[in-house]
């Protein structure tokens, strides 16, 4: 099983993530990602993001977080289900100058997708970890990786709802989705 790491801090991500993300990140102002783990993901984007773009990293703890402090990342630690936390990652999406690409990678993801759609504006982007359309496209895209045991069940049932009532519209789907990525922009 292949998994993508930098600078030795394990990611959790598809080994194709840099060519995948990379296309697309310095088109944000703002990178909410929940879900800090190690680290890892979050210095490839902090390491890629465009210089003007603010990266807040969220996490219930930080005892596993393996990133030096010397990169200054804005980690923050919180439950994204805590009405205070909730509150400010809400008014992270809604700032009316920026537009935000929110990663939902914490231990709820459909939930955490579920939670903060209805925060985006148009054109902001989520994406939802571990995540295939149907389980067969999942096995499609894992066989190739040595991932196909570890099918998680984020799929488009889970989300189906949050995406009709907050209209958003797959984006760059097929890609984002062969590195176990959902991927939806507010229309």
């Amino acid at each position: 099983m292949e998994h993508y790491s930098i600078d030795g801090i394990l990611a959790g991500q598809h080994p194709g993530i840099e060519a995948i993300f990379g296309k697309i990140i310095k088109e944000f102002d703002r990178i909410i990602e929940i879900g800090t783990h190690r680290g890892g993901l979050t210095l490839y984007l902090y390491k890629n993001k465009s210089e003007k773009c603010d990266l807040i990293s969220y996490d219930i703890e930080s005892s596993y977080n393996e990133v030096p402090d010397r990169y200054e990342i804005d980690f923050r630690i919180g439950d994204c289900f805590d009405k205070s936390t909730l509150l400010e990652i809400a008014d992270l999406i809604k700032d009316p100058v920026r537009r935000v690409l929110l990663l939902c990678d914490g231990g709820h993801k459909l939930k955490e997708f579920s939670t903060f759609s209805p925060y985006l504006k148009v054109n902001d982007v989520i994406m939802l970890h571990d995540y295939g359309d149907t389980h067969q496209s999942w096995l499609t895209h894992a066989t190739k990786v040595g991932w196909e045991n570890n099918y998680s069940g984020e799929s488009y049932a889970g989300i189906s709802t949050s995406v009709m009532i907050n209209n958003l519209e797959k984006y760059k789907s097929e890609k984002f989705e062969s590195i176990f990525w959902g991927s939806f922009i507010k229309k």
